[in-house]
């Protein structure tokens, strides 16, 4: 999953990163005119490094940020993912390279989990990570508290879709919004159109795969097998072959008949990923500063 950022205020931060599931969703059919200040501005191009290889490979290939998860509070909980030991290492290694790096701390958490994700927080603040991704609004207060000068992006599992919501968000103290994957192009400028230079900075999927549920807060898989999406586990139910059955109910709602509706394709749930390739243009191009 391949990320490219917008700016929705002027300056750069020192460093920073993000990743959960995959992919806002941008259609070309809807575009905005370039916008005169923007056109030959490149934004910055963020991967993600599920793995110390991943990481390589992303600094090699010319990344300009890359975003990964720690061993716990991410959203790729069966992921290789870096021990403490490897996020310091890979600071050092993506800094050496010019390159900046953030920490996913994006799932829900319990309230007693709260007194280990500070703990957490603060470790990676010493490490020198150039921010953290963060969903639940719990360990944003907590981050605001005790590590104050860590950067805060919201992840787009917190569903931001407009004007109102990146409000919310700088007042929050996010630096930065990852909007919902749904959200089309004159969409997430109209998001930012607001009072622009104390808006969040604005970050958008341009590949991978897509969840079927909004920004990926899906409970399938939560209510199938017991493992949540939002906690980091999701079995990717919506992945796997169905047949559409309809069916008769008796007056108690129970069915008693039934018959399978032919399919040319049995994925019914699953999304095609999404792919920006040849229009990232359009992006460079965007009135968002």
């Amino acid at each position: 999953m391949i990320n490219a950022r917008w700016h929705a205020r002027r300056g750069s931060c020192a460093g920073g990163r993000h990743p959960a599931d995959p992919t806002p969703v941008i259609s070309m059919s809807e575009t905005t005119p370039p916008h005169p200040e923007n056109r030959h501005r490149i934004p910055e191009l963020l991967a993600p490094a599920g793995s110390p290889g991943a990481l390589a490979a992303a600094v090699g290939a010319g990344a300009d940020a890359v975003y990964l998860g720690g061993k716990c509070f991410g959203a790729r909980h069966y992921a290789a993912n870096f021990d403490e030991t490897e996020i310091r290492d890979a600071v050092r290694y993506a800094h050496l390279h010019g390159v900046r790096v953030y920490v996913t701390v994006n799932t829900l958490v319990t309230e007693d989990e709260l007194p280990a994700v500070a703990e957490y927080l603060i470790s990676l603040y010493e490490i020198g990570v150039d921010g953290v991704l963060i969903q639940d609004t719990g360990v944003a207060a907590t981050a605001r508290r005790v590590v104050p000068g860590l950067e805060l992006h919201a992840s787009t599992q917190m569903t931001i879709h407009n004007r109102e919501g990146m409000e919310w968000a700088g007042d929050m103290g996010f630096a930065r919004v990852v909007l919902s994957r749904e959200m089309t192009l004159p969409e997430i400028t109209d998001a930012a159109s607001l009072r622009r230079d104390e808006l969040p900075e604005i970050e958008v999927f341009a590949h991978g795969a897509l969840c079927y549920c909004y920004s990926g807060q899906c409970l399938m898989s939560s209510t199938i097998g017991g493992r949540s999406a939002n906690r980091g586990m999701c079995a990717q139910p919506c992945r796997k072959y169905y047949r559409l059955e309809r069916e008769s109910m008796d007056r108690y709602g129970r069915p008693v008949s039934g018959s399978t509706t032919p399919q040319a394709e049995g994925y019914l749930l699953s999304m095609r990923d999404l792919a920006l390739y040849s229009s990232l243009d359009l992006i460079a191009d965007t009135p968002v500063r």
